[in-house]
């Protein structure tokens, strides 16, 4: 079934206080599956989210956390994996316009911002619509980029990544130019704006300057070996491309040649802005490794990632076990892809992962989810847990940690951990940081899923609450300031 594709403006109000600008954001409210798969932050701290929306939905349904006072409600009707983006102020927001903006089928893993310029990447499979333009995929699965104008919601351009095989595009950073840089994997033969390739293995990296005006590449480079290698997070800095993944048996990445210990492997990789080699880095252990986030941050601008283990694993000189299924890992890296000091592990006796890391000058954040109860890896540290038992109240708890950049030169440790979810199951699928002009403090921005009844916390010991319509499942997108972290 083909599905509708629409893009929300939420006008800006006048500057309010610290309270009022934290808010949480539920997204979609229909009766079946609503996620919110994507957040970034645009100039003047313009919040934009990019969701999965089925059936009838009530979008954007806005309270403010304080007076909890309704904004202005507004009911679509839509078919089936509905493709939504949202503009929210960035103090606050007013009525919303919304635009129909093309069908689509499929998965945002990403996106970006540069004023009026929004960016998405994906998958998808069989025939996605996105405004006037078609893409059909060649394979079981294929990666998309398309350009939207934010003041319109007209789509200004599309590619697909297309081949014979799973084939898809992971994350996206513009530059300073306003220029994107897209990466993910492909498998066999497949083609990026007219430009083809084939993998060395199984599946390989692929990464790619677009251009902005017209969608087709500068360029497009691989790298892999004779196993599979796929890129899942991306950053940009000082002419530098960074990226963080997975792979498998013997790989060639950035021209540094490596072997993995167990079933796969992370990786960090480095190129320059024209995508030549110049050096990688891996971290592993005896089971399953990957970086799943990567950002450059802190005073000393850092390589700073995340990602997620099972079993023993080694990240530079520290060895960690996890405590449960699956544990996450925070750790920093120099330019040079040398890691600093000790990385840090968190996690508890169930299921835990890192879904995204974003890091500004001074704290590094992690989004993710948890499962039973988390080791956060610091007694003193400040965990708002809504359901007051420290365990997670059902499936999954939703959490962003906070990593204040070097503060402990012998540990990359937490500071401050947020958790937000209920009864049902509840995820944190991106972060993104930024900051208060106005407050001249810290804040991230976060979007996910929740199921069934839900808190966040917001100010103080203040909570949001918000319950999935239906018993289905709803995005939400919470927007929170850490004073003092």
């Amino acid at each position: 079934m083909r599905s509708i594709a629409w893009l929300a403006l939420l006008l800006p109000t006048s500057a309010l206080a610290l309270e009022d600008e934290v808010f949480v954001l539920p997204v979609g409210q229909s009766t079946s599956t609503d996620v919110t798969q994507a957040v970034a932050i645009g100039r003047s701290n313009t919040i934009w989210t990019a969701s999965i929306i089925n059936g009838t939905a009530e979008n954007p349904y806005y309270l403010n956390s304080v007076s909890n006072a309704l904004g202005t409600k507004m009911v679509y009707t839509w078919f089936s994996n509905s493709l939504s983006i949202v503009r929210h102020g960035n103090l606050g927001v007013s009525a919303p316009r919304a635009f129909w903006c093309g069908q689509v089928t499929g998965t945002v893993t990403a996106m970006a911002a540069d004023g009026d310029n929004i960016y998405l990447v994906g998958q998808f499979v069989g025939t996605a619509y996105l405004g006037t333009d078609t893409l059909t995929s060649g394979g079981s699965v294929d990666g998309f980029i398309a350009r939207y104008n934010g003041a319109t919601g007209n789509v200004v351009w599309t590619q697909s990544l297309r081949g014979s095989g799973f084939d898809t595009l992971e994350d996206i950073a513009l530059d300073s130019y306003g220029r994107p840089y897209v990466t993910g994997s492909f498998n066999g033969s497949a083609t990026l704006g007219g430009v083809s390739m084939t993998s060395a293995g199984g599946d390989d990296v692929v990464l790619a300057m677009i251009d902005p005006a017209t969608g087709v590449p500068y360029w497009v480079r691989t790298d892999g070996g004779t196993g599979n290698e796929t890129a899942l997070a991306m950053d940009l800095h000082d002419g530098n491309v960074y990226l963080g993944g997975r792979f498998t048996g013997t790989t060639s990445l950035a021209g540094s040649s490596h072997t993995s210990a167990g079933s796969t492997d992370g990786f960090v990789s480095k190129y320059t802005a024209a995508g030549a080699n110049v050096r990688s880095a891996r971290l592993g252990g005896s089971s399953s490794d990957e970086v799943a986030g990567i950002a450059i941050g802190g005073v000393n601008e850092d390589v700073i990632i995340g990602g997620n283990f099972r079993g023993t694993t080694t990240i530079g000189s520290k060895s960690l076990t996890s405590a449960g299924n699956q544990d996450f890992f925070m750790a920093a890296l120099t330019d040079g892809l040398v890691f600093l000091g000790p990385a840090h592990r968190g996690g508890g006796t169930g299921y835990d992962r890192i879904t995204a890391v974003d890091a500004d000058v001074n704290i590094a954040y992690a989004s993710g989810y948890r499962h039973r109860s988390g080791d956060w890896g610091r007694a003193t540290l400040e965990v708002p847990d809504v359901d007051g038992d420290g365990t997670s109240g059902g499936g999954y708890d939703a959490f962003v940690i906070g990593y204040k950049e070097r503060i402990f030169p012998s540990a990359f440790s937490p500071t401050a951990a947020f958790v937000a979810g209920g009864s049902g199951t509840d995820q944190a699928l991106d972060v993104a940081a930024g900051s208060s002009a106005s407050m001249m403090e810290d804040l991230f921005v976060t979007a996910g899923v929740f199921h069934g009844d839900a808190e966040w916390p917001v100010v103080g010991d203040r909570i949001n609450e918000w319950s999935a319509k239906s018993g289905g499942y709803d995005g939400f997108v919470w927007k929170y300031y850490r004073v003092g972290l």
